[in-house]
């Protein structure tokens, strides 16, 4: 599932990669490298859901060159503007309309990875392959600078789904970071009897531009983060950077 708002309202609170081309063009360059993911058998299907009412005409034919039509899956609607809440907030509301409106989805007890549409996980692959089988809900948690999770690309089943990111979404309204609340839902327990695993075993190699300030993954700086977070989790896997 790509999660995606080409064109965001202008009340959107902390976003200022706002810009419709520039976000359109990210949203191209990710969908080609997850169609390739598709062709290569690393992904079974994929669902592109967009809640901005954007024309999805040119991101179908991306998929119709590259032969895997059949399948994708491509959706638009538009999400009312909601002032003042969390993007968190908003993507959640989005991954609900995307469960209600797939055909593909319909039904379906199934591992579903959700990636932040814009972005790029250039390990996507290493990290799907060795994902256990057994997780409800997989995602990468971090404890330093300070404890938080990232959601820009995670695995959950309909289980997870209703009861862990969905069960008193109002909590994550606030312009606090939803990622923090959720993460302090994970360090309480809330949900002990789901397989939940908050640690990924590979470290993310992500590419993009950050929304509320507009700062890219994948420049200088970031690509020596990685290194470090590489390197420290391959020595001191328990330190969670």
């Amino acid at each position: 599932m790509m999660t995606s708002t080409i064109a965001p309202a202008a009340n959107v609170f902390l976003l200022a990669h706002n810009s419709p081309q520039q976000r359109f063009d990210d949203y191209v360059r990710a969908l080609r490298f997850y169609v390739n993911l598709l062709k290569q058998e690393n992904l079974e299907q994929l669902v592109y859901v967009d809640n901005s009412g954007y024309d999805l005409t040119d991101l179908r034919t991306i998929a119709q060159k590259a032969g895997v039509a059949h399948r994708c899956e491509f959706i638009s609607f538009r999400l009312e503007p909601q002032p003042n809440v969390s993007r968190y907030f908003l993507e959640i509301n989005l991954m609900i309309e995307a469960m209600v409106r797939s055909e593909f989805l319909a039904g379906a007890d199934v591992a579903i990875w959700k990636v932040t549409g814009r972005y790029i996980v250039l390990n996507a692959a290493a990290i799907i392959a060795r994902a256990p089988a057994s997780a409800d809900f997989y995602v990468n948690c971090r404890n330093h600078p300070y404890r938080t999770l990232d959601f820009y690309f995670v695995r959950f089943n309909r289980a997870s789904f209703e009861r862990l990111l969905t069960h008193k979404l109002e909590e994550f309204r606030i312009q606090k970071s939803g990622e923090d609340i959720l993460r302090e839902r994970l360090d309480r327990g809330d949900t002990a009897d789901l397989a939940i695993i908050p640690r990924f075993n590979e470290t993310p190699r992500l590419l993009g531009t950050r929304g509320y300030d507009g700062g890219r993954y994948g420049g200088a700086k970031d690509s020596a983060k990685y290194a470090a977070r590489y390197c420290l989790n391959k020595v001191i896997p328990q330190l969670w950077i």
